[in-house]
């Protein structure tokens, strides 16, 4: 909002040049005039685009955490879905994407454990990502391979996060 402020005031000064010229003859204020409007209108301009961007670049920092290291149930049942190569970078890549704040990676659509606030992300290889939604982006609770250890997972995370 604040940078489409300075646009439409840049425009405004850029543009509020006129030239009155009665007889051959320019005012004295009007000559001054002549480079303070296009001067600040350029300036106003100019800090948009610094607003602009300034505001992007703050929008799109998610921050991904991981709150693994403190449940050490699932610390070991992550090691253990992280022993398939295939699963493995699958988990990777699902991690990388909800870095970015694709929830859309892998199969699409995340998934919802019931009565939890954890939802996850599901890979083709049978990779599972499991999230929750922080203030400033997401914190990974957990990850499982769906031959490996989904179901204990699953009981694990509803033990922990239960509403």
């Amino acid at each position: 909002m604040l940078s489409m402020s300075f646009f439409f005031l840049g425009i405004f000064f850029f543009f509020r040049l006129r030239n009155t010229v009665v007889g051959n003859i320019i005012s004295q204020s009007e000559r001054s005039s002549l480079f303070l409007y296009p001067f600040f209108g350029f300036l106003f301009i100019i800090l948009s685009a610094f607003f602009l961007i300034l505001s992007y670049a703050v929008l799109e920092k998610l921050i991904l955490t991981s709150a693994l290291e403190s449940h050490p149930r699932l610390l070991r049942l992550a090691e253990e879905a992280r022993r398939s190569e295939r699963v493995k970078r699958e988990l990777d890549h699902l991690r990388k994407e909800l870095g970015k704040g694709n929830l859309e990676a892998g199969l699409g659509h995340p998934g919802h454990i019931q009565n939890t606030p954890v939802s996850y992300l599901r890979g083709r290889n049978g990779g599972k990502l499991y999230f929750r939604r922080t203030q400033h982006g997401y914190e990974i609770v957990g990850e499982s391979g769906k031959e490996r250890n989904q179901e204990q997972v699953i009981r694990a995370l509803e033990e922990t996060y239960l509403n």
